[in-house]
């Protein structure tokens, strides 16, 4: 006989006996987390985009955090049906994501202990659930960190904009923090674009002074534009002891200093600004975007490294690099945390995109006819390819064309009347300002209403670069379209990018890696859910390298003596490329091929929503008699729907975005899976009234289970058979549960009616299309 305990769902163990046990041990409300760590991914349908309401996979039970807010311990709970260390692998998997030491499992019964620090586990009855303090013992004695360590102190929490850290964001700075307490010189954190590196910074900073570890601070970056950023956002706790290098003027007077590497040097290495202090002045440097400068071991910028050598040094950055010229790990170490953009888009943090490849007629082997010249009255001649134009050769006719597809797909999807944020790469500045015309040529009616509709912004151009905060601003509309080669392919906050264009070569994926990181954040609020890459130079094949949103292996052989003429990450200058001839005729070039994909957790895909949600069911589900059996055999319908939900098929949103109000979820399943003809609910539910079925009840039962098919029609209750329904409004006139119950003569006569009739609804044979 089974104890009427043992019936209660997961939700109602927790309610009734885990959450209880765990404050009788001491830890309060704002001690225990109970809501996901993590936002439900975007998906991207055709040119919308919505959000999938699956967390599960970081969607702990509990989280149970100190005073300071580290995560100290995870519980997994199971309903009385599960052993009490059954979810422990699912704990554990949750507490390596957060760096948690303690894992814990609990069927209501009592509670099944992992400890990452001895390895050892334990069975504790439901009384005896560690406090705080025993677990911060504990974890004292296992790891050496004391109630004094930086990683208990609390984050810097801004009344004003009330912005947490993120999980990822918590245990970067800890992993920091504990690597600096315990003497590491050299760290490196690998964060994707978008994910906070330089609020991490800033926690850093905030946690280590704080806690005394570390007083003086030097936060390096080589554009000014980061600098600025940097300041007045997420260092402004820090506005009455920071101050930034300019003019090469060196102040001691502050503890937390930003600079510039070109502000701290000089081409007099004996006067260079920086050794106006001493070797041993700062405590810690922070160096942002790493991967550039301080990476390369014979560039200018890796001497200020090298005469602050007894500095802590943390190296921040999305792309590292490892080869012959430049290697992060050979300076900073492996990195003691990554978080990449595949993991930003799977937790939902990061926008994912639309690919939209182009290729034209000129782009593979074209050999131009003799009666094609170039401006000069020359003849042309090929073949030429892709990776030729605006090097070897300027073709004003493939620039209009790619102008033209680029404000073609604006129009289309709403994108140009709306004045989203585009950003258009190209070979160089030249290039640039040649494709700002192009696209001015197209745009002289919103060009009336702001002549910075359309602007280049590069390094060489005074107008465009004052432009440039403008673009990144939420708050500001103009430019709207921007050109450019270099200068916003990395530490830009181009917060509301929708739409970028690659017209450019792009020789590494480190570099597509920092264009994609353009388009990679979210604001909902504003309507930036998902970006749109427009790829004019099969710069995307570099989606198909092994790894490519990972951190490469380390490089380990031999480096380059002699520095390189030019990192391929820094800001390129005009006529790099001796550009030898250029055509400014029409000579017919058209675009020859298209190919639209989306970025999801499987790679690129050309699945349309259809295909896509076939997929899933058809995973589960190999034929429509499988589906059918599994749903009349299940008491809890709703578990069905749940699964496909944590599988990928949101069956809410479907009906939704089909229009499809009137349907079951079983129908919704069914149409999608299996092209059956969708039947509605009033038409299942009237079956059913009209049956043998009800008329051989009696009165009463008639009208409750008529009661019954009237909620069914009416909302989205799937599961008739739960108890749970007879509480609601409706059946207060039958005397609710207990009322309902007696009318058939008891539970187990009236769940067996309910069972019969909930296969009734859906017995009829199912109709394809």
């Amino acid at each position: 006989m089974v104890s009427l305990s043992s019936n209660l769902t997961e939700e109602e163990v927790k309610l009734r006996y885990i959450t209880p046990a765990i404050e009788k041990a001491g830890w309060g409300k704002n001690r225990i987390r109970m809501e996901p760590l993590i936002e439900g991914r975007i998906l991207i349908d055709g040119g919308e985009s919505y959000r999938s309401r699956n967390t599960s996979h970081l969607k702990p039970d509990y989280v149970l955090m100190t005073s300071g807010g580290k995560y100290l311990a995870v519980v997994e709970a199971k309903n009385m049906d599960h052993s009490i260390s059954e979810g422990i692998q699912q704990s554990k998997n949750y507490a390596s994501i957060l760096d948690v030491p303690f894992a814990f499992s609990s069927n209501g019964v009592g509670f099944y202990e992992f400890d990452f620090n001895t390895g050892l586990t334990r069975e504790l009855s439901m009384e005896d659930f560690p406090s705080e303090d025993e677990l911060l013992a504990r974890l004292e004695s296992g790891c050496g960190i004391d109630k004094d360590s930086a990683v208990l102190y609390p984050m810097y929490f801004d009344p004003n904009t009330k912005k947490r850290p993120r999980y990822y964001q918590n245990v970067a700075v800890n992993r920091v923090v504990s690597a600096v307490e315990k003497g590491q010189k050299r760290i490196l954190v690998v964060m994707a674009t978008g994910t906070g590196k330089t609020f991490v910074s800033m926690q850093i900073i905030y946690k280590l002074r704080k806690t005394r570890k570390v007083n003086k601070v030097l936060f390096l970056v080589d554009r000014n534009n980061l600098a600025d950023q940097t300041m007045v956002n997420d260092f402004k706790v820090f506005e009455k002891e920071m101050t930034k290098i300019a003019d090469r003027k060196m102040d001691s007077t502050y503890p937390i200093q930003i600079a510039l590497y070109q502000q701290l040097t000089d081409n007099d290495d004996e006067s260079m600004p920086y050794k106006e202090y001493s070797p041993d002045f700062f405590d810690l440097i922070i160096v942002d975007e790493c991967h550039r400068g301080s990476s390369n071991a014979n560039s200018e910028w890796r001497k200020i490294l090298e005469y602050f050598e007894s500095a802590t040094q943390i190296g921040m950055t999305a792309t590292p690099r490892e080869d012959a010229d430049v290697s992060t790990s050979n300076y900073f170490g492996e990195a003691v945390y990554t978080y990449s953009y595949r993991q930003g888009v799977e937790d939902g943090f990061l926008a994912p995109f639309r690919l939209r490849k182009f290729t034209t007629t000129i782009d593979v082997n074209w050999d131009p006819n003799e009666d094609i010249l170039d401006e000069d009255g020359q003849p042309v001649i090929g073949p030429y390819n892709a990776p030729d134009y605006d090097r070897r050769l300027i073709v004003d006719d493939r620039t209009r064309l790619v102008a033209r597809t680029i404000i073609a797909h604006l129009e289309e999807t709403g994108d140009r009347q709306a004045l989203s944020k585009t950003i258009v790469f190209c070979e160089d500045t030249d290039h640039a300002a040649r494709m700002r015309d192009a696209i001015a040529e197209l745009s002289a009616e919103y060009l009336a209403v702001d002549h910075r509709y359309v602007m280049r912004i590069t390094g060489n151009d005074p107008e465009g670069k004052k432009q440039l905060k403008n673009f990144n601003s939420k708050s500001s509309v103009y430019p709207v379209i921007v050109t450019t080669s270099e200068l916003l392919s990395t530490g830009s906050d181009c917060f509301l990018t929708k739409v970028i264009a690659i017209d450019k070569n792009i020789g590494s994926s480190t570099m597509f890696k920092q264009i994609l990181g353009r388009g990679s954040r979210l604001d909902e609020k504003l309507g930036k859910t998902f970006f749109t890459l427009l790829d004019f130079r099969n710069a995307s094949v570099h989606l198909l390298e092994d790894g490519w949103d990972s951190t490469p292996e380390p490089y380990t052989g031999p480096m380059n003596e002699v520095q390189p003429k030019k990192d391929p990450d820094e800001p390129e200058k005009p006529g790099n490329h001796r550009v030898k001839q250029r055509i400014r005729g029409d000579v017919g070039v058209g675009m020859e091929s298209e190919l639209d994909m989306y970025y999801g957790l499987d790679g690129m895909t050309v699945e349309n929503y259809r295909d896509y949600s076939r997929r899933i069911i058809n995973s589960e589900y190999a034929s429509l008699s499988d589906f059918i059996n599994r749903w009349n055999e299940t008491d809890r319908k709703d578990e069905i729907v749940r699964h496909l939900l944590l599988e990928g098929f949101d069956v809410d949103y479907t009906r939704k975005r089909m229009g499809w109000d009137n349907l079951s979820d079983f129908d919704v399943i069914c149409h999608m899976a299996f092209s059956t003809r969708p039947v509605t609910k009033t038409e299942r539910a009237e079956n059913v009234m009209n049956s043998e079925f009800i008329s051989k009840q009696s009165e009463r039962a008639k009208a409750i289970l008529k009661t019954l098919l009237k909620k069914y029609m009416d909302t989205d209750q799937n599961d008739l058979y739960n108890l749970d329904v007879l509480k609601l409004p409706e059946f207060d006139e039958y005397g609710g549960v207990i009322g309902v119950v007696r009318a058939f003569g008891g539970k187990e006569r009236y769940l067996a009616t309910v069972a019969e009739m909930q296969d009734l609804i859906y017995s009829p044979q199912i109709p394809l299309e």
